[in-house]
């Protein structure tokens, strides 16, 4: 990691939704690099489903955002 901490790096997920509300990216969520193409609106929420199939964005902005040693995940 050799001191990397990400802080001021801005990502943007373009995926089927992002749980902006989650556990492991609240911290690190920025609505203004956030855009809903679906909807055409700022609000990124998955539109969930009964087979829940509508959540890849949100693992997808894990990937790159998840809080570190929080507890949630790893």
């Amino acid at each position: 990691a050799q001191g990397y901490t990400g802080k001021g790096v801005v990502v943007t997920i373009l995926d089927d939704g992002v749980e902006k509300d989650h556990p492991d990216l609240i911290s690190n969520y920025d609505p203004e690099a956030s855009y809903d193409v679906n909807d055409g609106d700022a609000d990124p929420q998955p539109r969930y489903t009964q087979r829940n199939e509508n959540r890849h964005g949100t693992r997808c902005a894990g990937e790159v955002a998840a809080a570190a040693n929080n507890g949630v995940c790893g």
